[in-house]
């Protein structure tokens, strides 16, 4: 008898075994993964490879770190941080970039800029303007939504009118303009062209109000282990998470834009924004995204944010990335409740949305309004392969501190 009970019981501990093995936890996310049973133990593993793996040598973070070491004695050729604020070569592959982006956005008002020249293989680029004056209007490149377009001849960021150039590292850059944009509502289509084409000029002086966030070097581990533990691990996964973490790099500051602009001719305008400016080089295929949604935001209490949802298929299908920045310092997000499958999934971008997320130990819940139905969209590629929305919007943290910037949302096609 009691050797039939000691049967029964290892028959019993060995299908629980199994079935805690096999089962598979009920996906109440469409097509993004949830936690599973071994997601905890996962995590704790990638936490520990992510801790030990090493940094890119030539990211901000790490050039940094190198110059604070660096003595007199060593070789002055050795490549300085200084260097990412130049023209970067582009690596050998198709779908090669280096791309500078600047937003701003008036607290007084409705006007905002968004200006991004993506430098391509074969003279190419990715070229985006963007402007909306208060009570003036909204102006976007004349070529709108399409975005691909020759460079002007020369090693620089210039294309279609619009010349980006730093002039102080980390501290100031020129962003000038002087062409047709077409005046009225943003073109959502290639057809139906509404508005008219007119003359502007406009040279913005940016400004940094912030230190350098790297993406490779400041992010918070606990976010990236999460996106990792939900994925099926493999020796071929953690070879794709490789490749992808070495092939891109990507830092982002914040400051303030003094604008001075004319249109078709007529007096001066100026404004003072806010915004940020991103670097980002290495290989960037859009096809390769299912989607993304980005949230920019600066506040008045002197508070900046990036937070990025992220589903790219062949590496991590939902991954949180960003940021804080403040005036006691920056931290990475270690956790936010903002999921893709909540957020215009089926493509039906709403006017509010509701995120929090944890950054240096705080607790931050923001409201978010947005401007969609009169924001800009933008076609990737060519033929393109995705479509862009730069939704314009206001932000609360919190009970009443006020905020402005963009909600980004990218759609593969």
């Amino acid at each position: 008898m009691t050797g039939l009970l000691w049967i029964s019981l290892t028959l019993i501990c060995m299908y629980l075994i199994t079935w805690h093995i096999r089962w598979v936890p009920p996906n109440n996310k469409g097509r993004y993964p949830v936690p599973g049973r071994w997601f905890h133990l996962k995590r704790l593993l990638y936490l520990v490879l992510i801790h030990l793996s090493p940094k890119k040598r030539t990211s901000y973070g790490a050039l940094q770190k190198s110059e604070s070491r660096r003595t007199r004695e060593e070789p002055t050729e050795l490549r300085s941080s200084r260097d990412l604020e130049t023209v970067q070569e582009l690596v050998q592959h198709p779908h090669a970039i280096d791309s500078v982006y600047f937003t701003g956005f008036s607290e007084d008002n409705n006007s905002f800029v968004i200006t991004r020249i993506a430098r391509r293989p074969h003279n190419q680029c990715e070229l985006w303007i963007f402007m909306r004056v208060d009570g003036v209007g909204d102006f976007e490149h004349p070529a709108h939504p399409s975005t691909i377009m020759q460079s002007d001849p020369g090693n620089g960021w210039r294309a279609g009118g619009l010349k980006m150039e730093c002039k102080e590292p980390y501290g100031t850059w020129e962003i000038s303009f002087d062409g047709f944009l077409r005046k009225g509502p943003f073109r959502h289509h290639d057809s139906g062209d509404e508005g008219e084409n007119v003359h502007v000029k406009f040279t913005l002086l940016w400004a940094a109000s912030t230190q350098v966030f790297d993406f490779d070097h400041d992010f918070h581990p606990s976010a990236a282990a999460s996106a990792m533990a939900l994925e099926e691990i493999s020796r071929e996964f953690l070879k794709v998470v490789k490749k992808s973490k070495e092939e891109h790099c990507r830092y982002e500051q914040w400051g303030r834009h003094v604008v001075e602009l004319t249109i078709a001719g007529q007096p001066a305008i100026g404004m003072c924004i806010t915004g940020i400016r991103s670097h980002s080089y290495g290989i960037r295929d859009w096809a390769e995204f299912h989607r993304y949604v980005m949230f920019l935001m600066h506040f008045e209490n002197g508070t900046f944010v990036h937070l990025n949802l992220v589903s790219i298929p062949r590496s991590t299908n939902h991954f949180i990335v960003g940021y804080v920045i403040h005036t006691e310092g920056k931290a990475g997000i270690d956790w936010s409740d903002a999921h893709l499958f909540h957020i215009a999934d089926d493509r039906i971008i709403k006017d509010n949305y509701r995120i929090r997320f944890t950054a240096g130990g705080t607790l931050y819940d923001i409201s978010a309004t947005l401007d969609s139905g009169t924001s800009p969209l933008v076609y990737n590629g060519k033929p393109s392969v995705g479509v862009t929305h730069e939704c314009i919007a206001r932000f609360t943290l919190g009970l009443d501190c006020k905020g402005r910037g963009l909600v980004e949302f990218y759609y593969r096609d």
